[in-house]
């Protein structure tokens, strides 16, 4: 029986032991959660004091290279042209400590004057002397000095939520204990805020071949469930399952409607997420176009949608996840809290996002053939459009859809995007394709070009001209 008794003690004594240094090292964890640490840098990398700039002002750039360097200035058109080149970047060690607040405190070693710059997505790209395959390319947006009739908001605040570079993102975290992410995914009130830093390189963006010029899709997609879709079990569809480069989800996916735009002459200005919500010159313009993955959003930049509705503005989300998770703005990045409500997005853009669907492709079949949307693409009820275009993430139709209009719901199986359009008393409307994939279909599809230029036409004016460079 003593024995016994000694047994149980020391087995509870071991387990109180153990108990103990558990909740030690997760308290530990927890108030050290944003304490700085080392991080191993590769040979070339750079980042941008802020994401945008102005037309005037310089593009401070801050680059750690180990050797001597070239740098270029590439700009996204029709194509990726050389606006700047043969930068010579001497050898420049930058700190490795890291803190998943403030990011990097990197000094700026060089600047790049803007003055005869136009408004657009930039690629600042520096490469070494000696061996060209260690490079890097950090996208840059230049805002323009007055309002365009169209405005384009990239994605930036996406860009960074899955920017894990120096360990974490909104998605990833190579840093903190696995037992501990478990933890605090199971008791949220104990989850600390997660913070994404903008001084910092993009993880994604380091090293990228081919990126620029090739095509996202080979081959037309029915929304027939294929054996890629499930993997070669026909009976067990794939319907929450992220296959999607990060680069093509970024800055490369938001390159197929710029290049059409430059290829139809259309003129644009282009801004962040940050401008769109404190630039309040952005009201000025006849139409503001979200791009390709435009989910976090703050309450300044619902506040500046509404408003912007409210007084006749014209809207269109050519992206999917739309609206889907909040965030704060701070001095060096954004917070990241939870999800929005469903109605209030859907409210706002008519669908909200699920996660069935992705990585199945499909086009969409056509509600109302006969609305303004779909001018002069001779479509009757139940034919197809927009090849691929409903896919990856997409949003559906529900409680709060209510003023919204279905112009063509997407083929596939499962959670298809629902392409809608809500049209306000004032003159103004709001159309969402619902879809990330929405504009890949630009690459051909001709009723998606025609589309887009209608949206155009109808927020510019009747004078508008959709048929420029004859889309037939």
């Amino acid at each position: 029986m003593k024995l016994f008794f000694r047994i149980t003690s020391t087995f509870f004594l071991v387990l109180t032991i153990l108990c103990i240094i558990f909740v030690s090292h997760f308290l530990y964890t927890r108030s050290n959660i944003y304490q700085s640490y080392d991080v191993k840098l590769e040979n070339v990398l750079a980042f941008s004091e802020k994401i945008s700039f102005k037309i005037g002002d310089s593009i401070k750039l801050k680059i750690h290279s180990k050797n001597k360097c070239f740098g270029q200035l590439l700009k996204i058109e029709d194509s990726i042209r050389l606006i700047v080149d043969s930068i010579e970047v001497n050898e420049y060690s930058q700190s490795y400590i890291y803190n998943p607040i403030v990011g990097f405190s990197w000094r700026t070693n060089l600047k790049i004057c803007t003055d005869s710059l136009n408004s657009g997505y930039y690629l600042f790209k520096i490469f070494e002397k000696e061996n060209i395959e260690n490079k890097y390319y950090h996208p840059i947006i230049i805002t323009p000095l007055e309002t365009t009739s169209i405005s384009i908001i990239a994605s930036t605040n996406t860009w960074q939520c899955y920017n894990d570079y120096g360990g974490i993102s909104n998605y990833n975290d190579n840093i903190r204990p696995k037992y501990f992410q478990k933890i605090t995914s199971l008791f949220p009130s104990i989850k600390p805020i997660t913070y994404c830093s903008n001084q910092r390189p993009f993880s994604f963006m380091i090293n990228k071949n081919g990126d620029f010029q090739r095509t996202y899709f080979n081959n037309e997609n029915t929304g027939l469930i294929n054996e890629l879709d499930t993997l070669g079990k026909s009976n067990s569809p794939i319907i929450s399952y992220d296959s999607i480069k990060l680069p093509k989800q970024h800055i490369f996916g938001e390159k197929l409607l710029i290049n059409f735009l430059e290829s139809q002459n259309v003129e644009y200005g282009v801004y962040s997420d940050l401008d769109f919500a404190y630039n309040a010159d952005i009201f000025n313009s006849n139409l503001i176009i979200f791009h390709m993955h435009s989910e976090y959003w703050s309450q300044e930049m619902i506040g500046k949608l509404e408003t912007y509705c409210s007084n006749g503005g014209h809207v269109i989300f050519a992206s999917g996840n739309n609206l889907y998770r909040e965030v704060e703005f701070y001095e060096k990045g954004i917070k990241v809290y939870d999800e929005f409500d469903g109605f209030l997005t859907r409210s706002l853009t008519g669908t909200v996002y699920s996660e069935t669907t992705y990585p199945i492709i499909s086009s969409y079949k056509v509600n109302l053939p006969d609305h303004w949307v779909f001018n002069d693409c001779n479509l009757k009820k139940g034919d197809t459009i927009c090849s691929n275009g409903s896919g990856w993430e997409t949003d559906k139709v529900g409680h709060g859809s209510s003023n919204f209009k279905i112009l063509a719901t997407g083929l596939n199986q499962i959670g298809p995007a629902q392409m809608v359009i809500n049209e306000f008393d004032n003159g103004g409307w709001l159309f969402n394709a619902s879809s990330m994939t929405f504009t890949q279909s630009i690459e051909n599809d001709n009723t998606t070009k025609k589309l887009i230029l209608n949206l155009i036409k109808s927020a510019q004016g009747s004078s508008y001209d959709t048929t420029i460079n004859n889309i037939n």
